[in-house]
C-alpha cells in the first residue's frame, strides 16, 4: 500500500480521537455586595418634633435592617439647608432618636435642593455565594470526565464563609489589625498566680485507670503473701 493512502485511511482515525479541551473553571468566590435602605421621616407642617409614631416607625426600620459596627447611618437632608433652619432641626431630632437607639449618626445633604424633606439612610454589606452556586450540570455528564475542574468547584467554601463572617462588611473593606484583647489572654495567668487553676474535667477512663492500678497493687501483695506461705 501506498504512503499516502495509508495516511488518508489513518487521518480520521485521529479526528475521531480528537476533543475540544475545556478551559480551567475559575473556584467560585463569596460576593459582598453593598446594599442602601431608604426610610423617609415625615413631620407635621412647619415642625421639627418627630410623633410617637414616627419614633416607632423608625425604630422598625432600624431594627429590619440591623446595621452592624461600621456601617454608615446617615440622616439626609437638602442641600442648601440653613444652619438652624426646619430641615437642620428636623435632621438633628432625627439623630437624637438615632442616638437614644445607641446608634450614632451624621448628617449629609441631599443632592437635590429645596424642601424640608429628611430621611435616613443605612448602608450595609450582604456577603453571598456567587451566581450559579450550587452547580451540578457536569454531574454524569461527559464533561465530568475530562479531568478537569468542576463548575461546583469553590461553591462550598463561598456559602460556608458567608455563613460564618461575624462583620459582613468585612469582606469589603476590612478593618485595621489592632492590639489583641488582653483581659481574655490574662485570665489564665491571673487564676494561676492567685492559686486558683481550673480543674481539669475527670472522665470514666481516669476512674477506671485508677481502679485497675488499686486492684493490680492488691494482686501483687496477695502473691507476695502466697509466696512466703
Amino acid at each position: 500500500m501506498k504512503p499516502l493512502a495509508l495516511g488518508l485511511l489513518v487521518l480520521p482515525l485521529l479526528a475521531a480521537c480528537a476533543s475540544d479541551i475545556r478551559p480551567p473553571s475559575e473556584a467560585r468566590r463569596p460576593v459582598a455586595q453593598p446594599l442602601v435602605s431608604l426610610h423617609a421621616v415625615a413631620f407635621a407642617p412647619d415642625s421639627a418634633a418627630l410623633s410617637p409614631a414616627e419614633e416607632q416607625d423608625l425604630a422598625r426600620f432600624v431594627a429590619a435592617v440591623d446595621p452592624q459596627p461600621g456601617d454608615p447611618l446617615l440622616v439626609e437632608l437638602p442641600a442648601g439647608s440653613r444652619a438652624g433652619g426646619l430641615a437642620a432641626r428636623r435632621a438633628s431630632a432625627v439623630g437624637a432618636s438615632l442616638a437614644a437607639l445607641g446608634l450614632p449618626s451624621r448628617s449629609v445633604a441631599l443632592p437635590e435642593a429645596g424642601g424640608d424633606r429628611v430621611r435616613v439612610a443605612v448602608e450595609t454589606v450582604a456577603v453571598h455565594a456567587p451566581e450559579g452556586c450550587p452547580d451540578w450540570q457536569q454531574l454524569g455528564t461527559l464533561e465530568s470526565f475530562d479531568n478537569g475542574v468542576s463548575g461546583n468547584f469553590g461553591c462550598a467554601t463561598a456559602r460556608n464563609f458567608a455563613a460564618m463572617l461575624d462583620r459582613p462588611r468585612d469582606a469589603l473593606e476590612g478593618r485595621a489589625t489592632g492590639p489583641a484583647p488582653a483581659a481574655r489572654m490574662t485570665v489564665g495567668v491571673a487564676l494561676y498566680d492567685a492559686g486558683a487553676p481550673i480543674p481539669l474535667l475527670s472522665d470514666g477512663s481516669a476512674s477506671g485507670s485508677s481502679g485497675g492500678s488499686a486492684s493490680g497493687g492488691s494482686g501483687s501483695s496477695g502473691s507476695g503473701s502466697s509466696g512466703s506461705n
